[in-house]
């Protein structure tokens, strides 16, 4: 019998219930009978670690809520570690990972790359202070303010990324809002940083690194070439695991 701390576990990290919620708990449970079968032993002092970040996510006083207390939650995290310690076993060898490189992967180009800065401010007309005029007003000051970007993007900015100066890492532009793909392309360090608008609200850019497009080496390649296969693999097992549950379920729970 499934135990019903599992489901609301599920109901809490996925967002959703019922059936779905259901079929991860039991899903997750083949996967460790597996992790254990194979002699998986959860790591100690990660357990530790991963406990504490999760006892501090605000998502602990709604676990707290549904009656899962700390001995639950320590379980949970000594399941998921099993889990992801016994699916590394899944990972190609040298030898497989060189020859998938060299017939597959020893011409391939990375794409170009930014790494960028940014300001954000959120456009929500339903309130005062947020609407387009007012926003646009904010952002003309914060652009012309002379501090450095870090700091005006810690002061300012409504996007994550401000705990950071505003640093959004090394992107590839097709993953961006084609807006700002677009005013990048035109954008080499040290440029002055513009004013963009997508969707969201009003973005103040700034590229602080431009990588072009190269070969990868080959150690990129064979590393890629390791990264793929086991993602290939471990896609294939859970795939069938999850087709064995949702038989049991009566061919209920979403599809992977």
């Amino acid at each position: 019998m499934i135990d019903e701390r599992e489901i609301d576990f599920q109901i809490v990290a996925g967002g959703d219930g019922g059936e779905d919620a259901l079929f991860r708990a039991l899903l997750k449970r083949r996967l460790d009978r597996e992790a254990q079968a194979a002699g998986i032993v959860a790591d100690a002092d990660e357990a530790v670690a991963r406990l504490e970040a999760l006892t501090d996510d605000p998502a602990a006083a709604e676990l707290a809520g549904r009656g899962i207390d700390a001995a639950f939650l320590a379980e949970q995290v000594a399941v998921d570690l099993r889990i992801e310690a016994w699916l590394e076993r899944f990972a190609p060898s040298e030898e497989e990972a060189v020859a998938f490189y060299e017939s597959r992967l020893a011409d391939t180009v990375r794409p170009g790359r930014v790494r960028l800065r940014q300001i954000l401010l959120t456009i929500d007309e339903d309130r005062p202070e947020s609407r387009r005029a007012p926003v646009t007003a904010l952002m003309e000051t914060i652009r012309r303010d002379p501090a450095p970007f870090a700091q005006r993007a810690a002061r300012y900015s409504q996007c994550p990324s401000a705990l950071n100066g505003g640093d959004l890492g090394v992107v590839e532009p097709e993953r961006l809002y084609p807006e700002i793909a677009a005013a990048v392309a035109a954008m080499r360090p040290g440029d002055s940083a513009v004013v963009v608008a997508t969707e969201l609200g009003l973005h103040l850019i700034e590229v602080t690194e431009r990588i072009e497009p190269a070969r990868l080496t080959r150690e990129e390649g064979i590393a890629a070439a390791s990264a793929l296969l086991a993602r290939r693999r471990r896609e294939r097992l859970l795939g069938d695991l999850a087709a064995d549950v949702r038989d049991a379920l009566g061919g209920k729970g979403r599809r992977p």
